[in-house]
């Protein structure tokens, strides 16, 4: 299965992951420490909330949940790697 997404939505993905790999440099703490869903910090959490906007528009698919999403990516990882 050969994907053809492009470009400028793979730079807006690109981008996103940027900013959230940005944040988690800046916060010093440990990935436990910054991802515990009772104290993770508010911008980490927005970049990730575009991080999943980002993703749903490269593949014209609405998630219902986090789950979802990376059973999804998953799957479509799995059938990258097979037709390699």
């Amino acid at each position: 299965m050969q994907l053809s997404i492009p470009k400028e939505k793979v730079l807006k993905v690109e981008k996103a992951v940027e900013k959230i790999l940005k944040i988690r440099l800046k916060l010093k703490t440990t990935l436990a420490d910054m991802y515990d869903p009772l104290t993770m910090p508010k911008e980490l959490f927005l970049a990730h909330k575009e991080l999943d906007k980002e993703v749903e528009r490269v593949y014209g698919k609405k998630f219902n949940s986090d789950l979802e999403r990376v059973k999804f990516l998953i799957e479509l990882y799995k059938t990258y790697l097979k037709d390699k």
